[in-house]
């Protein structure tokens, strides 16, 4: 069977189950079962896929049509350019995060805030694979970064992310919750940056998941209480302890800019707030930002 016949074989398989990108997805699995890139599947179409690799697709592609996420399958994905390692003990990084990220590099970046901090400290809480903290050292060299995370299986797979993209000498990584590892240490006089993508799918909201993430990605990093809002309750006001801190940058979800913009500004009285949308328009971070 050639690269092609296989493609539209596999194809078919999943438009069948149902998966809503058959095209896109039929690529990045072949490839990885053959050992290519997924851009160059369309340069191979007339090569020939032996017995090993089409046993080895077909295997692959039954984990994806029973909707388990392509990033699980495949044990890998893309976020800001990077690769990242990713498996069922984090959440898939997703394109919405990069506005979280691209919102901190161009604040930390911008004029006023790249003068007082030359070398700032970035902390990130519910770090995950890592993809937020390691794509802002990579993309702020200066930065020193402190990732947090209440998983020592999530910590362990960041810190292998951070190896990956060659940053493990600037991220810290370290167990607890919310803001614990940070608070009553000696890192809480320094932090100057927090940036966080909380678990915020309301309860409520369960049924409306696809069934990738509601069957497959951890609920402890998904679910933030009935209404979505419980880690930003608890988060906020901890954030006030931080003498150091100049920009505090939440991801949110498409219905929660009111409440989290209300809830920082109540904590920080006179500090910038502002709301970035992502590629969709949807509002998707808040950030504050001290005056001065």
């Amino acid at each position: 069977m050639t690269v092609r016949e296989a493609l539209r074989v596999v194809e078919q398989q999943l438009t069948d189950a149902r998966i809503p990108s058959p095209e896109v997805d039929a690529r990045v699995l072949l490839a990885h079962a053959i050992g290519e890139s997924p851009p160059r599947i369309p340069l191979l179409t007339g090569a020939s896929v032996d017995a090993e690799s089409w046993g080895r697709l077909g295997r692959l592609v039954q984990r994806r049509a029973s909707r388990e996420p392509l990033a699980y399958v495949v044990g890998e994905t893309e976020f800001m350019g990077l690769r990242f390692r990713c498996d069922k003990r984090v959440l898939v990084p997703r394109q919405d995060t990069e506005t979280l990220v691209e919102a901190v590099i161009a604040e930390v970046g911008g004029e006023g805030m790249r003068q007082a901090l030359l070398e700032p400290v970035i902390a990130d809480i519910g770090t995950g694979s890592g993809c937020i903290a390691i794509s802002l050292a990579h993309f702020l060299p200066s930065a020193r970064l402190i990732a947090t995370d209440i998983s020592a299986d999530a910590l362990e797979l960041a810190r292998g992310n951070a190896s990956l993209n060659g940053v493990a000498d600037r991220v810290e990584f370290v167990r607890g919750a919310d803001l614990e590892p940070v608070l009553n240490t000696d890192r809480e006089g320094t932090v100057d940056v927090v940036v966080c993508n909380p678990p915020y799918v309301a309860l409520a909201d369960q049924n409306l998941l696809q069934p990738e993430v509601a069957c497959h990605e951890p609920e402890l990093a998904l679910y933030g209480g009935q209404d979505g809002l419980d880690a930003y309750r608890r988060l906020v006001p901890e954030l006030t302890r931080l003498s150091a801190l100049r920009l505090a940058a939440f991801e949110i979800s498409y219905d929660q800019s009111e409440t989290v913009s209300y809830l920082v500004r109540q904590a920080f009285p006179g500090w910038t707030v502002e709301l970035h949308q992502d590629l969709s328009g949807t509002p998707r971070v808040v950030t504050a930002r001290r005056q001065g």
